[in-house]
Order: structure tokens, then sequence, then C-alpha cells
């Protein structure tokens, strides 16, 4: 079928009206101009983008929905879009929280040692710390990160891990690793299938090619992926290091529960372990383990780092990270941690506050609603106008009240009970609180 292309008639010349006469001589694209002055053409060959050859010509559909492909094919958008928009929808989920590590509620930033057992760097992140004499510190690295290659600024504030006091080495059951534990439907986007990881660590100079490892564990710790991490192997941009573990599979054993309020498990990285945690290889392997094999010891070389930002997401590809303003962050963390004062202070501050009533005796009554539902029952530490934790200030009475027990559900803290006291029931219960699920 020939191809109408236009109007391409002349001027009529002096000797009458023009008949028609063949514009191309070539017999592969022959078009006549006729009577009716428009000129036609016969589908006519494309040369392949490779430019050795050429394309059969192909005939459009005609459908306005569709489009010319690049093997010259008519597609119609209908089954040719959707697996493209899905791509998209599927590159848009972030499986961790607190990912760029923007919100602290506990810290706020502040410098702290770190003691034997948890700590935390940030809301959600967790450093787990066994060693006998090695003397770990929490302190803000502020620097202004962006995605690699790009302007975006994901965040100017990040946890940093420093040795104070050095370990040389580390005995079989000690650690230091750094993770997240991640709640059941978090995993609801990226269970099953391939899955990637990505994250921004700077290294201090002394340490900047010190081999460490990347970890995930199921939650009955019985199956865990470890992968080292050589950073000479990974590009950087400017003080950070852009690790990228794409197309990531899961094992063939192993529990990730799904429903809320469980743990389904944990993922991050780990700067020393002992013996008993290192891993016979690469890759999934039965066990409580931490580490592969050629994992340094951060206690021993004295240095430093700072994690900038964690990607866990579904695919088998890296993309570049996917950023979460801070409000929304702010609210996931808060289903793990919460406190009556604001954001940029510390219990400790003594923003108290009229938070419940009296009732005479030992019983003191609250209506304290928790920012959001919490994913188990937390535990609550009520302080006094001064900052004393397990006490309140029973207003008239003039005075601080021991607290022995806190009723508390996921939702908030309706009572507590108190030494007795003597005087009017009624009285305003001044105070602040924390609420901690430990993680």
């Amino acid at each position: 079928m020939a191809v109408k292309i236009g109007n391409v008639r002349g001027a009529t010349g002096p000797s009458g009206a023009t008949g028609s006469i063949a514009v191309s001589a070539d017999p592969g694209n022959q078009a006549l101009l006729g009577s009716d002055n428009y000129l036609y053409a016969n589908p006519f060959p494309v040369v392949s983008t490779a430019g050795s050859g050429i394309v059969p010509a192909t005939t459009l559909s005609g459908s306005p929905s569709d489009f010319l492909d690049g093997t010259a094919h008519s597609q119609t958008l209908v089954t040719a879009a959707p697996p493209v928009i899905w791509a998209v929808r599927q590159r848009s989920f972030n499986v961790l929280d607190n990912p760029n590590f923007e919100v602290d509620q506990r810290r706020v930033y502040a410098t702290t040692s770190v003691p034997s057992g948890w700590s935390f760097p940030a809301d959600r992140w967790s450093l787990e710390k066994s060693s006998a004499t090695a003397v770990l510190q929490l302190a803000p690295y502020n620097q202004n990160l962006y995605a690699p290659g790009t302007n975006y600024l994901l965040g100017a504030v990040q946890p940093q891990v420093s040795v104070t006091t050095t370990q040389a080495s580390l005995a079989a059951s000690e650690y230091h690793f750094l993770d997240q534990y991640v709640e059941g439907p978090r995993m609801r986007e990226i269970i099953g299938g391939p899955h990637s990881v990505s994250f921004l660590i700077y290294w201090a100079p002394n340490t900047a090619n010190l081999p460490f490892s990347f970890i995930l564990r199921d939650s009955g710790i019985t199956h865990t992926y470890t992968k080292l991490i050589q950073p000479q192997n990974y590009p950087s941009y400017g003080n950070w290091l852009y690790v990228t573990l794409p197309n990531l599979s899961w094992p063939s054993g192993g529990v990730f529960p799904l429903t809320p309020g469980t743990y389904s498990c944990s993922i991050g990285i780990c700067v020393g372990a002992g013996t008993n945690f290192i891993a016979p290889a690469d890759g999934w392997n039965s066990g409580n383990l931490l580490a592969s094999p050629g994992t340094g010891n951060l206690a021993a070389a004295g240095g430093k780092f700072a994690l900038g930002f964690f990607q866990w997401e579904p695919g088998p590809v890296c993309t570049l990270p996917i950023d979460i303003i801070f409000d929304k962050n702010l609210r996931a963390c808060q289903r793990f941690y919460a406190k009556s004062v604001g954001y940029n202070q510390t219990v400790a501050s003594g923003q108290w506050r009229w938070i419940g009533t009296w009732e005479g005796t030992t019983t003191c009554r609250y209506n304290i609603v928790f920012p959001v539902v919490m994913w188990k029952t937390p535990t609550v530490t009520l302080f006094n106008s001064g900052n004393n934790p397990n006490t309140v200030y029973i207003d008239q009475i003039n005075g601080t009240t021991p607290v022995s027990s806190v009723g508390v559900n996921p939702a908030g803290i309706n009572y507590s009970s108190c030494t007795s006291q003597a005087g009017t029931a009624g009285q305003s219960i001044l105070g602040m609180w924390t609420a901690d699920t430990g993680y």
C-alpha cells in the first residue's frame, strides 16, 4: 500500500497543465505525480542502525497508540508499556528504615562512648560490640553527601564510629558490627526474587583499604549471607566509597516472617569478628556468622568509618539511592522509639509537661498516646521534671515519687504505680517519658 505524502503540484507552465512525471528512476523507490497533485510512494527501505545493511520495510498499523520500535516493527503501548512502568515502580522501594541515618532521636548527634552490647548510632541502626579492651566512640560526621555522580543531596550528617583504644586481635567470640533489624512487612516486596544492596561508606585514610564484610541473617540466625568487601574494588565519590552488590539470592532454608510485630532478618556490615563467627566462604552458609574470610579488624587498625546511605531494593540491578523526606522517615522510626520531648532534645533537657493525674495513694493515671502505634509493647521509662528516671513529680504535694511499674501497650501509657503519698487526689503529674522497643 502506497503512502500519501503531500501536495507537490507546482505552478502551471506556459504550455498547459503538468502531466504525469517520474519523480525517481530508482526501481525500488518510484513515485508518480498524477492528476490529483499528490505524491504517492511505495514502502521504503530503512538503513539499519549498524549502517551495514537494509532493514526490511514494515507497514505501520495505523493505530494512534502504537509506536515503531528499534527493529522497524509496530508495537502497541498496551503490551509494551506495562513492563517498563513496573520496572520503574519496582526500583522505587527501599526495604530499610532511616536509610540516610538522618534521624537520631536517642543521641541527637552527640559524641558518646560505645558500651558493650548494643548502642544506636542512629534510629533503627544498632552498633553491636563485644571486645575485651577496645573502646569505640560515636560522633557525628558532618558532610554533605550526594547521590553518586549527581548534585542530589542525600544528607548532611552521618554517624561516625572511631576507635579510641585499640585491641590487636579479637577473641573467638568477640565482634564489632553495625546492622538493622527489619520488621516483617518491610520484606513483603522483596522476598523470594532477586534483590540488590548498595551503600555509601567513608573510611579514614589510615584504614581506607581495610577489608570488611556485608552481612544478611535470617530471623532465627540459622542462615547467614556474607560478602567480603575489598574497598579498592569499588568506585569512590569524594570521600565516599560506593559499594554495589547486585542480583543477590535467597537461601534454600531460613525463616523470614512477614507479619507485623515480627523480626524478619538483619542486614549490615561487620568490621571485625573472632573465629567463631567467620563463615567458610562468601555466600549463604548455615549458622550464626558475621564475616567472610579475610575480614579486617577495625579495633586493631585504630581507624574510623561513617555510613551515609544504605539501600536494599527488589530486582537484579543496583539503582541510585532512593531518598526519603525527613518527616516520613521520623514517623517510621517512631514505630520503634519515641519520646515526649522535641526532636532536637534529649530527655535530659528537662522539657517536662503535664502527663497525667494522681488518683491518690499509689495510682497515677495517664492518657499518653504514642506518635504512631509501635511494632511491639515498648519499655517505658518515666522521668520527673528534674530528669530522674523511674520517678514522676506530683504537683501540690511538692515531691518526686518513685515509680514501681507502668501500664503500657503498643499504642500508649495508661497508668503507673508509685510510692504511697498523702494528699488530695486529682493533682497533676509532671514529667517526661521514653518508649523503647530495643530496635
